[in-house]
């Protein structure tokens, strides 16, 4: 009787909704987060706990409900007509210090993080040859063949993006300053 219960509020409170209504956001407070255990690292390449990171990083793109590609920590893509380089153009954003988001941080993500604590780090750079910084706002990954599937690839579980003024030098697995991250970049900051 209780799951009817939940139901019924859930669907009826879908129904009240008004779309119409524009709800000025809450700045500030807490966002508590129900998750099944204590999250093993609070950094993506570093972990499986999605519901806490993501909330604090962002990644180069993130996905609708169909698995389609949108722009997040980057505003648009291409894609070389021979598949051997996705270029991305950076959102101007900045990380919680002040300090703005920069390719730096996604080749330093990719190269420091993903390759060496993702477990499918090594993977995944294995079909990349180099990444480039052609600009502050350009990350240039060049592909060593086509990888088509690689867009799906980019988004918070493998390719959250790390602050490199912060992280640098660090070891991501020991470091408390890696466990406690104090210069972050998403939806709570």
């Amino acid at each position: 009787i209780l799951c009817y219960v939940i139901v019924f509020l859930v669907i009826a409170s879908g129904l009240a909704y008004n779309s119409s209504a524009v709800v000025e956001p809450n700045r500030g407070g807490t966002l508590r987060v129900a998750i099944d255990r204590e999250p093993t690292s609070l950094i993506p390449c570093a972990s499986f706990d999605f519901p806490v990171y993501s909330q604090m990083f962002v990644a180069l793109v993130e996905y609708d409900e169909q698995y389609n590609p949108l722009p997040y920590g980057a505003d648009s893509w291409e894609l070389s007509p021979d598949g051997l380089s996705w270029t991305f153009h950076l959102t101007d954003a900045k990380w919680s210090d002040g300090v703005p988001l920069s390719s730096a941080d996604v080749k330093f993500s990719w190269e420091e993080g993903v390759a060496k604590y993702h477990p499918r780090g090594k993977i995944l750079m294995s079909f990349v040859d180099r990444i480039e910084t052609p600009d502050p706002r350009t990350a240039r990954f060049r592909m060593k063949n086509p990888y088509p599937p690689f867009i799906y690839y980019l988004g918070i579980n493998e390719g959250g993006i790390l602050p490199k003024h912060v992280f640098e030098g660090l070891d991501i697995k020991k470091d408390p300053k890696a466990w406690n991250p104090t210069v972050t970049l998403g939806p709570y900051v």
